[in-house]
């Protein structure tokens, strides 16, 4: 999925943001649980074997069905042209919770959401264009978390708190999906150590790979103008809202 974020638009907001100091704190890792990706509890496991069309077509039933049931994904989105979009490495789940790393065109940063509520920590190609250079100033954000409000610019980086729009990306089921790598010589070596088959609907350039063994998950969508990778689907994580974050113009310190 690639969100438009307008750099012309994002760097007044927050140039002119008005800032309560507060104490800095560290955000834990995400804790995951150990799962198994050749048996999972009420997941959809890969089909029995068909002929050509009717095999690509329960692949692609059985991934929707874990999709529907899944509680959480690693999602990470790789645009070919980052100029002007949104890429994220973002750990999401139902529960409007995620956490990771965000890079728009005016540069990375970290983010957490959570609670309805949402967090960025601006790296220093992002802090140099939002604050200019001014130690004064910098000196007070550095390393900070700032809370976000869900108006203006920064809505739709609060949307990536939705797990639906994080894998919004995910092939449609009604299409006539056909097999267009073998199972276990995808490009496995792109999206990490599980052994991955290609599918592709006839005439249309994206291509979907899933996991070639074990339960049929998603693990890829290779499109003309983005790469999309998803792992460690219904891994719990946990996310926790930094203390004392600054707030912007408008909004009150916690």
């Amino acid at each position: 999925m690639s969100v438009s974020v307008p750099r012309a638009a994002l760097i007044p907001v927050l140039a002119c943001a008005l800032l309560a100091a507060g104490c800095s704190s560290s955000v834990p890792a995400p804790r995951t649980a150990v799962a198994s990706h050749q048996s999972r509890s009420g997941a959809a496991a890969l089909p029995a074997a068909a002929e050509g069309d009717i095999y690509a077509q329960n692949l692609i039933d059985a991934m929707h069905q874990n999709l529907k049931q899944a509680t959480s994904v690693h999602a990470r989105t790789t645009p070919k042209d980052p100029a002007h979009v949104i890429q994220f490495d973002l750990r999401v789940n139902r529960k409007g919770q995620a956490q990771g790393s965000v890079v728009t065109p005016m540069g990375p940063m970290r983010v957490i959401l959570t609670g309805g509520k949402g967090y960025v920590r601006l790296g220093k190609k992002a802090l140099r264009a939002v604050f200019g250079t001014d130690p004064k100033v910098t000196a007070v954000v550095r390393g900070r978390w700032i809370e976000i409000t869900g108006a203006g610019v920064f809505a739709d980086i609060l949307d990536l708190a939705d797990m639906d729009t994080v894998i919004g990306g995910i092939p449609d089921a009604d299409q006539a999906w056909v097999v267009a790598d073998e199972p276990g010589k995808g490009k496995t070596g792109s999206f990490g150590r599980r052994p991955t088959m290609g599918l592709k609907v006839q005439g249309e350039a994206q291509e979907a790979f899933l996991a070639a063994e074990g339960v049929a998950d998603l693990v890829a969508v290779v499109a003309p103008d983005s790469t999309e990778t998803y792992a460690d689907w219904n891994q719990d994580f946990t996310v926790k809202a930094p203390a004392h974050p600054l707030s912007a113009a408008g909004q009150k310190a916690t």
